[in-house]
């Protein structure tokens, strides 16, 4: 009892980021669970069967790669490139995948998280249309508008009262 109530940081370090790595490994076979479930399922997207072998994984390690850029400019060739396809080759399995063509797919994110930054924060609508990835605060309010319907800032009136 005495050593687990005296043992060093390094060691409790060492076990929190081993537990660290399971819950990870966990939460991926989760959200493959998941994505196979809804592929099944929805009809705007491909059968599971179609996307072979480590073709899946690929196409995580695109998503991954956008959820954490989404705050930067990058394109598809910057993604294709990172998971080592061919830009077309890329686009065809993205899209047989989630039923999207990449551009929807990243506009769609970056409407997302804009979103979320609107109702949680309290930052100022250009800061948030940076911090989601426009290019200008213009096509930040034209996107955002096309997509959910209503400006940024009837978004925020609307989800805050």
């Amino acid at each position: 009892f005495r050593r687990v109530l005296f043992r060093s940081e390094k060691e409790l370090s060492r076990e929190a980021q081993k537990c660290q790595k399971q819950i990870v490994m966990v939460l991926a076979e989760l959200i493959s669970l998941e994505i196979i479930r809804l592929c099944e399922s929805s009809p705007k997207t491909v059968r599971i069967d179609s996307v072979k072998n480590g073709n899946i994984a690929t196409i995580f390690r695109g998503i991954e790669y956008i959820n954490e850029h989404i705050s930067e400019s990058f394109s598809r060739d910057d993604v294709a490139g990172y998971v080592q396809y061919t830009p077309g080759y890329f686009s065809h399995m993205f899209s047989e995948f989630t039923g999207k063509s990449f551009s929807e797919y990243v506009m769609e994110r970056r409407i997302t998280l804009a979103k979320s930054l609107l109702v949680n924060t309290d930052y100022p609508i250009l800061k948030i249309s940076e911090l989601s990835g426009f290019s200008s605060h213009s096509l930040f309010h034209r996107k955002f508008r096309e997509i959910t319907g209503t400006t940024p800032q009837s978004y925020r009136k609307d989800h805050n009262a």
